[in-house]
């Protein structure tokens, strides 16, 4: 067998106890000579604690072991291995991964026998459930950390400085900032990213992603979010004792654009004013916006997806989107006041602000009762399962509320429209078109105004002047 010696000695132990670099080697030597094994190295950790496994001869010897140079190792005393019980756990496992012996000369551990083997089985069992036990009570003590407002350490993120156990606004701040208006006015994150690369700022969606949905910057601690890159979906949310970047309402209004883009799809933030909202009038389907470059121009049209996904052949010619703006804006002229009062649907608009105000107020006394859980878990009042309890159940209600405000609020802007105000907007539409932003904020316009826009044409494709395709539309106002 190729056997290993390993020898540690801290400068402190060898002045009181003795356990010097040669004795520990005689002792060792003495039992390969008695079992006839051949010796494949002897390693020396010379002034090292045993606190943990960074050693550099402890690491050559690991690594040996994984390259399966070694058949056994002996040691004076398993503390001249490891002190530490999650270490030793790990270096048992290495043992038995590679088949590899051990042998003790101060105390009855040696795997060569039977019965040696039976009390490594149990020693790996017994370090094995301390060490659970262990993670167990780290768990538990970051919990209660987070629990108390306070927050567990890690990397700060960008807007913030780590001094002092605290999280402190840098001059990145304005950046994140930034970033949350850019959002809120109609960029998607894709689009946000590529303006930041033309910029010179390399960001990726993933990290812009992270920025808009991570509650720090809005004064909360975040905890237990991700494990092993995953969504837990059992993340405590706190609130933090650091200033905030942007305000909760800020962040709120942020979430709640972001779900329901998830349910528009890239719909949400492209630059064809009309998708998501277009339908075929002839077969029903949506029409979607493409474009291609055409000379010294961008070409941008709109397909009815019943005959690119499916092959419909409903009949359905493209139509360019110069046609589509001309025909809206000459059908929006020919409606009158009398016309919009029938179409349009804010029919209650005092009830949807007074449902607002309610919803609101609910969220808010959410917020207050969290605190309080939060403060009488902190003063044990309450258990840490009666916590959970509490606050899931909340959890809960606030989701389902954040869903009915989405509702009843389809954007900021249709909310502090009256009846009287949107038809005096509707009836000017015509005249501000060209004046409301790029095509995305014109998206934005049209998905708050109208609910459906069904084209329809009678006329045979214009390769040459589709420009000058004639259109019949018709409205759905919300």
């Amino acid at each position: 067998m190729r056997a290993a010696i390993y020898v540690r000695v801290s400068t402190e132990e060898q002045a009181r106890e003795g356990f010097s670099i040669s004795a520990q080697k005689s002792e060792c030597l003495k039992h390969v000579d008695l079992k006839k094994y051949d010796l494949y190295d002897i390693y020396i950790d010379d002034g090292y604690s045993a606190k943990d496994m960074k050693r550099p001869a402890l690491q050559r010897m690991v690594g040996d072991m994984e390259k399966r140079l070694i058949d056994i190792v002996i040691f004076w005393r398993l503390d001249r291995l490891t002190r530490s019980v999650k270490d030793k756990s790990v270096i048992f496992e290495k043992f038995e991964k590679y088949n590899i012996d051990f042998k003790s000369i101060k105390e009855e551990y040696d795997t060569t026998t039977a019965a040696g083997r039976m009390v490594l089985n149990i020693m790996v069992s017994i370090a094995q459930g301390e060490r659970e036990t262990i993670g167990e009570r780290v768990y538990m003590g970051m919990e209660h950390k987070v629990l108390t407002g306070k927050r567990n350490g890690a990397i700060a993120p960008i807007g913030y400085d780590w001094i002092d156990g605290k999280l402190i606004p840098n001059q990145e701040a304005d950046f994140v900032r930034r970033l949350f208006k850019m959002y809120q006015n109609n960029h998607g994150i894709q689009k946000i990213a590529e303006k930041l690369n033309e910029e010179g700022k390399p960001f990726n969606v993933t990290t812009i992603h992270y920025i808009l949905t991570n509650h720090q910057y809005c004064g909360k601690n975040r905890w237990n979010w991700r494990s092993k890159g995953q969504r837990t979906h059992k993340e405590i949310i706190t609130d933090g004792e650091h200033e905030p970047i942007i305000s909760e309402e800020e962040f709120d209004r942020v979430q709640e654009i972001m779900n329901r883009r998830k349910k528009r799809g890239k719909a949400a933030t492209s630059d064809f004013p009309f998708t998501g909202i277009m339908k075929c009038g002839k077969c029903g389907a949506d029409m979607v916006g493409a474009s291609r470059q055409q000379k010294q121009r961008r070409y941008k049209f709109y397909r009815c997806s019943g005959n690119v996904n499916y092959g419909n052949k409903c009949g359905m010619p493209r139509v360019s989107e110069v046609a589509v703006t001309n025909a809206f804006l000459e059908h929006l002229q020919k409606l009158r006041k009398r016309d919009w009062a029938r179409l349009i649907k804010i029919t209650e608009t005092k009830k949807e602000q007074s449902d607002t105000e309610k919803i609101e107020r609910e969220l808010q006394t959410i917020a207050k009762r969290k605190k309080r859980w939060q403060l009488a878990f902190a003063n044990e009042l309450i258990s840490m399962e009666e916590f959970r309890n509490l606050t899931d159940e909340d959890r809960k209600l606030e989701q389902q509320l954040k869903a009915q405000l989405v509702g009843v609020n389809q954007s900021d802007n249709i909310r502090k429209l009256s009846k009287d105000e949107a038809i005096e907007l509707l009836l000017n539409l015509p005249n501000i078109w060209h004046f409301v932003g790029d095509d995305v904020a014109r998206k934005e316009f049209v998905s708050v105004l109208f609910a459906r826009i069904v084209v329809d044409t009678d006329e045979k494709p214009r390769p040459h002047n589709a420009d000058e395709l004639k259109l019949n539309l018709s409205f759905t106002v919300h």
